[in-house]
Parts: C-alpha cells; sequence; structure tokens
C-alpha cells in the first residue's frame, strides 16, 4: 500500500502527491465584479486565490464557493466552501479559507473509523479511489 495513514486517517501529503489535472473555483456570493469561476492547475495556486481575496470575503458570514477537483483519470471531488474574511471572529480555527485545509477537513471526517456509519458509499469510494492512486 502506497498511502500514508495516522491514527486511522490517510495525511494530508498523500492527497497532495496525488496527480490533480485541474481545480475550478466558483465564487456563488459577493461582489458580482469576484462572482465568477476561477480555474487552477494545484492545489497551491487555487490556495493563493483563496488567501488573495480573504479581504473580500463579509466580516459577519460568508461567501460561498463551489469546489471541483478533478484528478488525470477524471475523479471529481465536488465540496462547498464557506469562505470568512480574516478579521471574522470564526474564522480563526472553525474555517480555513483554503481548499487544502477543507479537503483536510474532509479527509479527518470521512476517513475516521468513528464516523463510518456517517459515510455514503460514494464517498468511500473516492476515498478508496485516492487510496489506490496516491504517489508518495
Amino acid at each position: 500500500m502506497n498511502t500514508m495513514r495516522k491514527k486511522g486517517m490517510y495525511t494530508m501529503q498523500s492527497v497532495i502527491k496525488s496527480k490533480i489535472k485541474s481545480i475550478e473555483i466558483e465564487r456563488c456570493e459577493g461582489k458580482s465584479i469576484y462572482c465568477r469561476t476561477y480555474n487552477f492547475k494545484s492545489i497551491k495556486n487555487a490556495d493563493r486565490y483563496m488567501n488573495y481575496f480573504s479581504n473580500t470575503y463579509p466580516k459577519q458570514g460568508y461567501d460561498k464557493h463551489k469546489v471541483k477537483i478533478i484528478w488525470e483519470d477524471n475523479t471529481q471531488y465536488l465540496f462547498r466552501l464557506d469562505a470568512m474574511h480574516i478579521e471574522n471572529e470564526y474564522c480563526l480555527g472553525t474555517y480555513e479559507n483554503n481548499v487544502s485545509q477543507a479537503i483536510k477537513r474532509s479527509i479527518k471526517y470521512y476517513l475516521n473509523p468513528e464516523n463510518k456509519d456517517n459515510i455514503g458509499v460514494e464517498t468511500i469510494e473516492f476515498f478508496n479511489h485516492i487510496n489506490k492512486s496516491v504517489e508518495i
């Protein structure tokens, strides 16, 4: 098995080393000049985008973003990211405004054995795919 496991969960390093084809982020809320779809080739660049625009997110509440990650074999992971202004009191620790942290939270939740009864078949299949396609 060519994945890293720690206390029953895959590490962030294992996902980031998977071969990503593209990342699409659609900003769904906020000023209309920012609400469009942005495309990236890496998680690092997607995180840079989210950090660059962090001062445009609301100081109270959040702006929704749709995120789609596509791997080279066309496997897709879709999720919503709720981005908050850096001065928002809930931003520190509760919500992280970048793609890598959102994936990390998902991995910790979905691969935690304590949550196995809350996990759907499609999610298990997705993380099984990640398990098989990871390059360390």
